[in-house]
């Protein structure tokens, strides 16, 4: 479903509540990374096009991204060729099973970003990520917020019906890749993590505001976009506003 959606995902990445989704977890990461001077080496499992982890290749650090679509990382290829750091990249193939083979590889960060959505256990694909980390590594999971989805459906989609439908449902459909997935919380990814043996140092979300917005011209000009982005970025790590976001984000470190 990744390779044949490839085009519509790509052309997502220019939206604004994309823009928003990829500044705010890219502060977070910088935010938790001050003070260690790259060159680190990175993870990013279920990495796809590497718009995550690329940008820390960009920085200095060796990059792995783990993904099983073909399409998705010959994207990555192409934006790695772009910023000049494909020297520093390592595009690996495969599932989530192709975790196993990094166990006690030692990375510094390892980020596993809107993926656990998609599997039928996500605690042991967290179980891997930590795993995959030094001890002290830091580890970045980001998923949709299942709460956000109801604002969503009521707000944006100004479907009140389907929004009180949603309210009790265990998936949702992920409009980028037309695919049911899980309503992840999360409590469970944190609780998962701890049992990983990662203690959480920061919960986020992203897209707290833009996505409550109705007016896409409105976030579409570039002067609003650098306020709300700003916004987004200075509530952030605070509740209620957290609360409800598009996304969330647990920051963690292997213990």
């Amino acid at each position: 479903m990744f390779d044949a959606h490839l085009d519509r995902w790509l052309a997502w990445q220019d939206e604004p509540w994309a823009r928003v989704r990829y500044a705010v977890v890219g502060h977070v990461l910088d935010t938790h990374l001050h003070g260690e001077n790259p060159p680190l080496r990175v993870l990013d499992v279920g990495g796809g096009d590497g718009k995550d982890s690329l940008r820390l290749a960009a920085a200095g650090s060796e990059v792995t991204i783990l993904d099983y679509s073909e399409a998705m990382l010959g994207q990555a290829r192409e934006n790695a060729a772009a910023l000049g750091v494909l020297d520093r990249v390592h595009l690996v193939g495969g599932g989530m099973e192709g975790l196993a083979d990094f166990a006690d590889a030692d990375f510094d960060v390892v980020l596993c970003h809107f993926v656990v959505q998609y599997l039928a256990d996500p605690a042991e694909a967290v179980r891997g990520v930590v795993e995959a980390a030094r001890v002290g590594g830091l580890l970045s999971l980001v998923a949709p917020n299942p709460a956000s989805e109801v604002f969503a459906k009521a707000v944006r989609g100004k479907d009140p019906s389907a929004a009180l439908t949603l309210l009790d449902s265990p998936t949702f459909r992920a409009a980028a890749f037309e695919h049911d997935v899980a309503r992840v919380h999360w409590r469970a990814a944190a609780r998962d993590l701890r049992a990983a043996g990662a203690e959480v140092v920061g919960r986020y979300g992203s897209r707290c505001f833009i996505d409550l917005v109705d007016d896409d011209v409105f976030t579409s000009d570039p002067e609003h976009w650098e306020d709300i982005l700003r916004l987004e970025i200075a509530v952030c790590a605070t509740s209620p506003y957290r609360d409800v976001a598009r996304a969330w984000q647990l920051v963690a470190r292997r213990r």
